[in-house]
């Protein structure tokens, strides 16, 4: 895989992990980290600099020297958007730090994820939600800021921050500079260091966050495999509904890997079900939640054409009653 399509697979990876949230985050919350100003270089310009790509309607991204960048557009204000990533991010474990950036001579709350020891991470990120511009508007750009292998550096995505937003990020559409693209191509999904190609007609939602024609794929990855429990309890919690018919916990095989899997199947208008696959396992060292999901008029053969390339089950165990 080239280093670019590595860097936009890993962009599928934050914007899930910056989906959940810190119910325990509250007044015990350590304060904001405060950034001093940082001056753009005059001479920086995002167009020659940068390589960017449309992951879909809502999501852009941008590979730019010190730091990649992920836009994604959020229908909820800043605010909404915000508590809802601590509170995903919390509910899986993780270490969130809360620090103030300031952005245009405003200061702008971010949070700051690392996933991976020390000063080598596997991804660090900082994420931020800024308003669109227009009266009344409630629409927000959340912006993911990330490098792997390393800490990432707040300064210089304040500075590329800046940059875009003179571009005209937050005026309520596409800047020109972020709705130019290379034609589409097969994504590379990283599970945990092997690559599983996907279809180009494919949209990267987030970082490890993929939607095709055929279905959905998600993956989480957490700092320590004693997290996995709780984690996995708290994801399906979340991912369940009065639509749930069947659930079941099956043998199978992940990545070629054994595993314990939750299959579920969900009701859905028109006599179409919903089949969900969810494992929480070690995989090459690499503690890890994947799900992935189908709905049946995509796949009549389960576990489907998009979710077959991560689980496996044996001849017959997926044979289920027709839902009454």
């Amino acid at each position: 895989m080239s280093d670019n399509r590595r860097v936009f697979v890993l962009r599928a990876m934050l914007v899930c992990w910056a989906m959940l949230a810190c119910w325990a985050c509250g007044s015990s919350a350590p304060p904001p980290v405060k950034e001093h100003a940082f001056v753009v270089a005059a001479s920086f310009n995002p167009v020659k600099e940068c390589e960017t790509t449309s992951f879909g309607r809502y999501v852009r991204g941008a590979s730019c020297p010190g730091a990649e960048l992920l836009f994604i557009s959020r229908p909820a204000s800043p605010e909404v958007t915000l508590q809802s990533m601590r509170a995903e991010l919390s509910s899986l474990g993780q270490e969130v730090q809360t620090r103030s950036l300031l952005i245009n001579g405003k200061e702008w709350e971010t949070i700051s994820v690392s996933y991976g020891p020390g000063e080598q991470p596997i991804v660090s990120s900082l994420a931020t939600v800024l308003p669109m511009a227009g009266a009344g508007s409630s629409d927000s750009v959340e912006v993911q800021c990330f490098a792997q292998k390393r800490l990432i550096d707040p300064k210089r995505c304040r500075s590329l921050l800046e940059s875009f937003i003179a571009q005209g990020l937050l005026r309520g559409e596409w800047p020109s500079v972020l709705a130019q693209s290379d034609a589409r191509r097969s994504i590379a999904f990283d599970v945990a260091g092997r690559e599983v190609l996907l279809p180009s007609q494919c949209d990267e939602l987030g970082l490890f966050d993929v939607d095709c024609p055929e279905g959905h794929v998600q993956m989480h990855i957490l700092a320590a495999s004693a997290q996995l429990p709780s984690a996995s309890k708290a994801l399906l919690a979340q991912r369940a509904n009065a639509t749930l018919a069947l659930e079941r916990e099956l043998d199978c095989m992940v990545d070629g890997f054994p595993a314990r899997c939750i299959v579920r199947r969900f009701r859905l208008p028109y006599g179409d079900e919903l089949h969900t696959y969810h494992a929480a396992l070690e995989l090459r060292g690499m503690p890890l939640l994947i799900s992935c999901e189908a709905r049946r008029s995509h796949a009549p053969i389960l576990p489907g054409s998009l979710c077959s390339r991560f689980f496996a089950f044996e001849d017959g165990v997926l044979l289920e009653p027709p839902l009454e």
